[in-house]
C-alpha cells in the first residue's frame, strides 16, 4: 500500500475569547459550583482534582477542574492539557471562576501553551489519494483554547502568550540536534530573526579566524577543530532614548559538546545538543523584546561553537591569552563554556557598554548536584538584581537560588603557569569555581548576574510544563525581568 510521509514538530496552541468549541473546560475553585457538577462526580473532583461530564445540553463533555491553593493554577493547566490531548479534542471552550485575577489567568494559559509542547520528528502515515481516507496517524496538539474571561487590560495577557511562544522558539532550537544545529544554523536562523525586523535590529558577527585576529582567542580555540567555524553574533535593539540604560544578555551556545580531547563517556556526551540552551535563551528573549516593542536598550550576545576533537582542537595545558588580556590555562577542554563567555562578557562589555549584564550557560554539573534538575544556580556581584530575577522567575515557575563566588573558590582557580585556569583545584564547588572565573571578565560597575541552568534546561522526561529535552528554561524568566524593569522606568 503507497503512503506518503510527512513531518512535524510541534503547533503552537491558539487563544480567541469566541467560544465556539464542543469542549468546556471549567477551571473552579475549592467552591466547584453545583449546577456543574452533581453530588456523584463531587467526590471524584475532590480526590483527583479534575473529572470528565457528560451534560446534555450546550456541550458535548466537560472537563472539570480544580483549584484550591495558589501553586495548583500551574497543575491544573497541564492536567487539561493532558486529559485533552488523550481524547484527541483540538479545540475547548475554557471558564474560569469568579474568584480568579488576571494574573492567574496569564499564568495558567501561558502554562497550557507550554504543556502542549512535544518534540517530535516521527513520520506520519497517510494513505495517499487513490486509497481510501483513514485519520492520520501521529500526536495530538491542542490548536484553539477559546477563553470565557474579560482582563482588565488585555496587554499583560498579550505578553504572556508573546513569551510563551518565545520560550517554544527556544526550545526548538534547543532539541534541534548538533549535527543540523552547528553554529552556522544558529546563524541562519538569526539572519531570518534580523531580515524580520531589519528596521529594529542591528547585528555583527565575527566569524572563524576573525576571532583570533580581533582577540577573542578563547571563544576561537574551542571551536577551531569543528567544521563550522565559531562566531560571536551581537544583536542590539534600542527600544529607549537612554543611551546609558543598557542591558545585555550573553549566551553560551555550544552546538555540541563532546569536551574536546578530554572526551566526555557513554551516557554524558549523548545530550550535549542541548549545550547551547543559554544562547537559544537569550536570543529567544530577545526575539520577545523585539515583537513587542519593549521599551529598553538591550544587547544579545551568542558565543557559538562546537567542541570537536579534530587535528586542529585545543589541548590539555594550552595557554591562551583571553581578549582582556588575562592568560588561560586549560585544566579541562571540557570546561569551554567559561572560556566562550570570558571573551563574550569582556567584547559586550567594551564595545556595548552595558550597566547590566546576565549570562546563561548550561555550564556545569557541579550546580546539578547542589540544586537539583529544576532549580538554577544564580551568581553574581549584585544581590538585588539576582533577587529582582528570582522574582521573576517565580512568576512562571522558572526558579533560581543564589550562590556564593567566595574566597576559596577564587583561590582555586589561580593558574600554576598563567593568570587564571579554567578548572579549579578542588573537585568541590565546581559551580562556584566556574563563576569565579567569569568573575574575573565583568568589568567595574557593571550589575552582572551569572545564571547556570545546566539542571533546569533540560529534562529527560516531561515535568509539568517543561518539555522533555530542551526546556526553553530563562526565556521567561528573562522576559518578566525586563517587563517588570519597563514598568518601573
Amino acid at each position: 500500500m503507497l503512503r506518503c510521509l510527512t513531518r512535524r514538530i510541534h503547533k503552537i496552541l491558539k487563544t480567541s475569547f469566541e467560544l465556539s468549541g464542543e469542549t468546556a473546560v471549567y477551571v473552579t475553585d475549592k467552591n466547584a459550583p453545583k449546577r456543574i457538577i452533581k453530588e456523584t462526580a463531587l467526590e471524584d473532583l475532590k480526590n483527583t482534582k479534575a473529572v470528565w461530564l457528560y451534560p446534555k445540553k450546550d456541550y458535548k463533555r466537560t472537563l472539570v477542574l480544580q483549584v484550591s491553593k495558589e501553586d495548583e493554577v500551574f497543575s491544573s493547566a497541564c492536567s487539561a492539557v493532558s486529559a485533552l490531548k488523550s481524547r484527541k479534542i483540538t479545540n475547548a471552550d475554557v471558564f474560569f471562576p469568579k474568584s480568579f485575577k488576571d494574573e492567574q489567568v496569564i499564568k495558567w494559559v501561558n502554562t497550557a501553551m507550554l504543556a502542549n509542547y512535544d518534540y517530535s520528528l516521527k513520520t506520519i502515515e497517510k494513505q495517499t489519494s487513490d486509497q481510501e481516507s483513514e485519520p492520520e496517524k501521529g500526536p495530538t496538539y491542542i490548536e484553539n483554547l477559546n477563553l470565557s474571561y474579560k482582563f482588565a487590560s488585555e496587554e499583560d495577557f498579550n505578553y504572556s502568550i508573546s513569551s510563551a511562544a518565545n520560550s517554544l522558539y527556544a526550545r526548538d532550537l534547543a532539541n534541534t540536534r548538533g549535527s543540523i544545529a552547528t553554529p552556522e544554523f544558529i546563524h541562519k536562523k538569526v539572519l531570518e530573526l534580523v531580515e524580520t525586523h531589519k528596521d529594529s535590529i542591528e547585528i555583527e558577527v565575527i566569524e572563524g579566524e576573525a576571532l583570533q585576529n580581533q582577540g577573542l582567542s578563547l571563544l576561537y580555540n574551542v571551536g577551531k577543530g569543528a567544521q563550522s567555524q565559531p562566531r560571536l553574533i551581537v544583536l542590539k535593539y534600542s527600544g529607549h532614548e537612554n543611551p546609558e540604560e543598557t542591558l545585555a544578555l550573553v549566551g553560551k551556545g555550544l552546538t555540541f559538546d563532546t569536551g574536546g580531547l578530554n572526551l566526555k563517556p557513554t551516557n554524558n556526551i549523548e545530550d550535549m545538543y542541548l549545550d547551547k540552551s543559554g544562547a537559544c535563551a537569550a536570543l529567544g528573549a530577545f526575539k520577545w523584546v523585539v515583537e513587542n516593542k519593549i521599551k529598553i536598550n538591550l544587547v544579545c550576545t551568542l558565543a557559538l561553537a562546537e567542541n570537536a576533537i579534530s587535528s586542529r582542537s585545543y589541548k590539555p595545558l594550552d595557554i591562551l591569552t583571553s581578549l582582556k588580556g588575562k592568560t588561560v590555562e586549560i585544566g579541562n577542554t571540557d570546561a569551554e563554556g567559561r572560556l566562550c563567555l570570558a571573551d563574550a562578557l569582556t567584547y559586550t562589555q567594551q564595545k556595548y557598554k552595558p550597566s547590566t549584564i546576565i549570562d546563561l550557560a548550561t555550564l556545569t554539573g557541579a550546580c546539578v548536584v547542589a540544586l537539583g534538575e529544576e532549580t538554577a544556580g544564580a551568581f553574581g556581584n549584585n544581590s538585588k538584581l539576582i533577587g529582582k530575577l528570582k522574582n521573576a522567575g517565580s512568576f512562571y515557575q522558572e526558579n533560581i537560588w543564589e550562590m556564593p563566588i567566595n574566597e576559596e573558590h577564587e583561590k582555586t582557580i589561580k593558574g600554576k603557569n598563567a593568570d587564571i585556569s579554567n578548572i579549579g583545584k578542588s573537585r568541590y564547588g565546581g559551580a562556584c569555581s566556574a563563576a569565579a572565573f567569569l568573575k574575573h571578565f565583568i568589568e567595574k560597575g557593571v550589575n552582572w548576574a551569572h545564571l547556570d541552568i545546566a539542571g533546569p534546561a533540560m529534562s529527560k522526561s516531561d515535568r509539568g510544563q517543561f518539555s522533555a529535552g530542551g526546556t526553553g528554561f530563562g526565556v521567561q524568566l528573562l522576559t518578566r525581568f525586563i517587563l517588570n524593569e519597563q514598568i518601573k522606568k
